[in-house]
């Protein structure tokens, strides 16, 4: 929408006068400026792509890492030579973005399509042209010295939490437990773990997709077999706590964000206790509301059993008279 709010800030400055109006219908005269704006537009969208995949709350946490480490490749490939690349996603915080002997020249930088062609169009002078593109390269180092610090130190241990997905976990060539990092974790009984993580593939499962793992693990940990005993116990356990690690932050400055509804000015006495309870059943709306069913049903049932009772001692006392 460039033309159309370069229009709209013309006619706004002619018709109303108006010194801001001006001042941005210089900004969208200046053909630098779209120029700026055509290079950041799919490095943003890609930003806020990634961003959202760590925001959700029902999304695949095991390809989560898989994405950013994608992205920060996409990135340093656009601006460091492929020889200093490692093929390797444990040495991606190896590379050294500082090191000037790593980048490509200005000439062979990737600065995408869109931004080429329209400068190529803008026909501006050498030297514009040049401190251009050394600012658009400044910029995509920056933004991948930001990715790189957001990569976890332990990624093989990350990774490793991909074996506990419901399609790698029950497909048969799933891979051996004693390969699996997040194993140092374990403190039970490995020789029961070992056994259950190599029977559960040979069960019918309802949930199977890797999106819905938490459900998946507790219909696992819910399964019986025919005495009764829950015999993927151990194995369930393990899997669910590996997936209350928080794999950001998103989840926290959520529950920040529902403290300051729940604790108002109006409610600026209410206690500690009180406080993470009213937390923890606005962080699962569909949890609280079957609590919220479940204890207005036992608190009516109490009602009338009291009342009942009630109504017993009346008449037993009346009797006694």
């Amino acid at each position: 929408q460039w033309d159309e709010l370069k229009l709209h800030f013309q006619l706004c400055k002619d018709a109303k006068r108006c010194y801001d109006a001006e001042v941005l219908y210089q900004m969208y005269c200046d053909p630098v400026n779209k120029l700026y704006l055509e290079f950041l537009m799919p490095i943003l969208h890609e930003f806020s792509r990634v961003n959202k995949l760590f925001q959700l709350e029902n999304g695949n946490a095991f390809k989560m890492l898989d994405c950013l480490q994608s992205f920060f490749r996409t990135l340093i490939s656009r601006v460091i030579t492929p020889s200093a690349i490692p093929p390797s996603d444990s040495k991606l915080l190896d590379v050294n973005l500082n090191d000037t002997t790593n980048h490509l020249p200005v000439c062979a930088v990737n600065f995408g399509v869109q931004f080429t062609i329209t400068l190529g169009e803008a026909k501006l002078d050498s030297t514009a042209e040049t401190n251009m593109k050394n600012r658009c390269r400044d910029f995509l180092l920056e933004a991948a010295k930001q990715v790189q610090n957001r990569l976890p130190a332990n990624i093989n241990t990350w990774k490793s939490m991909s074996s506990f997905s419901p399609s790698v976990i029950l497909s048969q060539n799933k891979p051996q437990l004693a390969t699996v990092s997040m194993l140092k974790m374990y403190t039970g009984d490995l020789g029961a773990l070992d056994a259950q993580y190599q029977a559960i593939s040979f069960h019918e499962w309802k949930i199977k997709d890797d999106c819905q793992a938490e459900q998946f693990w507790a219909e696992v940990l819910n399964y019986k077999d025919s005495s009764g005993e829950q015999c993927f116990k151990d194995l369930a356990l393990f899997a669910l706590s590996l997936l209350a690690m928080p794999l950001s932050n998103a989840d926290v400055e959520r529950v920040f964000s529902q403290i300051y509804h729940v604790k108002s000015k109006l409610r600026n006495r209410m206690g500690q206790k009180t406080l993470s309870s009213r937390a923890v059943l606005n962080q699962r709306k569909s949890w609280s509301t079957e609590v919220l069913k479940f204890s207005t049903k036992n608190r009516l049932k109490s009602t009338k059993n009291d009342g009942r009772e009630k109504k017993k001692n009346v008449k037993l006392i009346r009797c006694a008279l």
